[in-house]
């Protein structure tokens, strides 16, 4: 729009914390600096995101497949997209109707499966920025999903008296653990930079 309209000699993004959303970032600079015609794909009328990732991913990350990288980072903002993680709490996904919590599970499983192959090539040089942009962002939210379908689960079955929901609590704790294990290593990569 400020293309077509000639409104283009200043951009002003306000981002707020850029750390989580340095990729996103990225593409709206590339969008300001290179400018809308140039990320066109296949004569495409608007810049297809997923092209523009598999290119970063392939300049940021040269020894991954760029495109399971891409998927990664599409997928995990897609299905953060459905609502923030903010905002998930133990009743968010449906345990008793179409299977919704376990498909959500199945979904975040999938992505970090391939996170785990992309993984085993990843250098040591690109472990920190590995983890930070594509890693932990799609571990962190698969993980939380997780914690809360259990602590769902876990009320869930005590309020049908069932001793499960014992096995679900203990669940929900492992996914709180495994919470805090994680955000200490995004934390201390670098030396805490």
């Amino acid at each position: 729009m400020a293309q077509t309209t000639g409104i283009d000699r200043m951009l002003m993004i306000n981002v707020g914390d850029l750390k989580p959303i340095e990729v996103a970032t990225e593409f709206a600079l590339d969008l300001a600096y290179e400018g809308t015609q140039s990320l066109l794909a296949n004569g495409a009328d608007s810049p297809d995101p997923i092209v523009w990732t598999e290119a970063w991913a392939a300049r940021t990350f040269p020894n991954l497949d760029s495109q399971k990288v891409a998927f990664v980072i599409q997928a995990y903002n897609a299905l953060n997209g459905k609502i923030k993680p903010e905002l998930v709490n133990s009743t968010t996904w449906s345990l008793t109707m179409n299977r919704e919590a376990e498909r959500v599970e199945a979904e975040w499983d999938h992505i970090t499966s391939l996170v785990d192959q992309l993984q085993a090539n990843v250098s040591d040089a690109q472990y920190p920025a590995f983890f930070q942009l594509v890693a932990f962002p799609a571990r962190a939210s698969a993980n939380l999903n997780k914690l809360y379908i259990a602590a769902g689960r876990s009320n869930l079955h005590g309020s049908q008296a069932r001793t499960s929901a014992n096995y679900w609590a203990d669940q929900a704790r492992y996914h709180f653990k495994c919470d805090a294990e994680l955000t200490n290593e995004y934390h201390s990569l670098l030396d805490y930079k």
